[in-house]
């Protein structure tokens, strides 16, 4: 039982080809730098003593951004910062879900 674990373990490892190795770490490389880009950072109004509060989001089409409910909250003036530096104003939520927390923003 032993042998035969081994030897299909070895069997396996042989299956694998250097070549398509390296493909698969370049397109996972390839989809981070292009994921990378659509995550935004969502800056609002802090709460209490707290000057802002930060979380993220991303982008999901034109003008619109994904978030979680509780990191925009209620009534709180909110920005959206792209990640080389730029700032968009959230015009409104666009929609939201509660139970979700999930809501999307609109930007100008």
């Amino acid at each position: 039982m032993k042998f035969a674990s081994i030897f299909l373990l070895i069997v396996l490892t042989l299956q694998v080809h250097p070549q398509e190795k390296k493909e698969t770490t370049q397109s996972i490389e390839k989809l981070i730098a292009n994921a990378k880009s659509s995550v935004v950072t969502v800056v609002h109004a802090g709460r209490g003593d707290a000057r802002e509060g930060t979380g993220t989001g991303f982008v999901v089409d034109k003008n619109l951004i994904a978030t979680c409910l509780h990191v925009v909250g209620e009534a709180r003036p909110v920005h959206i910062r792209l990640g080389k530096g730029k700032k968009l104003e959230v015009e409104a939520v666009h929609a939201w879900d509660r139970k979700l927390d999930l809501a999307i923003l609109r930007v100008k």
